[in-house]
């Protein structure tokens, strides 16, 4: 099967003889001011949010289904290079020191 990227358009030939052609559904999350160097989409509750770590040193949760941001987290005094998603919910919440912030 082979390929080809042309604007938001996919299509794809398969050794049947057929083809598909897929219009990609693009969203835009905005909120960062310098460019984005790491997404990450959650292992749980079908990926259904997204990570975005920037050179603004920000990190930002975002709800994929609706594009909102949900949470800034601006401590870092950094860029912020990647990120990563635990699959492990944290039990603490309510404990206003622990560092881990549950998501899901």
């Amino acid at each position: 099967m082979a390929q080809f990227v042309y604007g938001i358009l996919i299509t794809t030939n398969k050794f049947n003889n057929s083809k598909k052609i897929y219009n990609l559904s693009i969203t835009i999350f905005n909120g960062h001011t310098k460019r984005v160097c790491g997404i990450e989409f959650s292992p749980f509750n079908g990926g259904k949010y997204l990570c975005s770590g920037s050179a603004d040193n920000t990190i930002r949760l975002w709800d994929v289904e609706t594009s909102k941001s949900l949470h800034v987290f601006n401590e870092h005094k950094n860029d912020i290079l990647c990120v990563d998603i635990s699959p492990l919910q944290s039990n603490n919440k309510n404990d206003n020191n622990n560092e881990m912030n549950n998501i899901g």
